[in-house]
């Protein structure tokens, strides 16, 4: 059995609620954090906002090795 590289269509989109749930902020903050360039990267189909949830996972990982670092 070869080892591959999930593909961006394996990962599972969420939605706003979703994602401010696991960084832990309210869906208002997430969208002030998203028109500030702060929040996980996202995309748009037609008007519907998603996030892949290895971006979300990818983000929270950088953010909290900033954070320790800014701490430590």
């Amino acid at each position: 059995m070869s080892t591959t590289e999930p593909t961006p269509h394996q990962f599972p989109s969420l939605v706003a609620r979703q994602v401010a749930e696991r960084i832990g902020v309210s869906e208002a903050t997430l969208f002030r954090l998203l028109a500030r360039g702060a929040a996980p990267p996202s995309y748009k189909i037609a008007k519907r906002r998603l996030w892949r949830e290895i971006d979300v996972i990818d983000w929270l990982e950088r953010e909290c090795r900033d954070e320790g670092r800014a701490a430590g």
